[in-house]
């Protein structure tokens, strides 16, 4: 399951997607430290964007993702999986690297 963005969802993670609204956002959340700083994290989060026009919008077999202009993937394509068990899962994503500025708090 790739895009032209590089993105692949595994089949378990397109599953809960959709049972969850069929929607994927994928932005970076800031993580601060204990000394200072901050770093941009990768999120992959199963809703719409509070601002979708700032982000690039395609559709993944069913799956509407919005993906932040900042992300982009490495060698490898963006995995979006699923990870968790019984009634406590998340999307992760892995092979995500961030370019640019990262100012959105998805």
């Amino acid at each position: 399951m790739t895009s032209s963005l590089n993105i692949q969802i595994t089949h378990a993670a397109s599953r809960w997607i959709a049972e969850h609204g069929g929607t994927l956002t994928l932005r970076t959340s800031p993580r601060h430290g204990c000394c200072g700083g901050t770093a941009a994290v990768p999120v992959a989060e199963a809703k719409i964007p509070p601002n979708p026009d700032a982000y690039t919008r395609i559709e993944i077999d069913g799956v509407q993702v919005y993906a932040d202009p900042v992300l982009t993937g490495t060698q490898k394509p963006m995995t979006i999986d699923l990870t968790g068990f019984w009634r406590w899962h998340r999307l992760t994503i892995e092979d995500a690297e961030i370019r640019g500025n990262p100012t959105r708090n998805g």
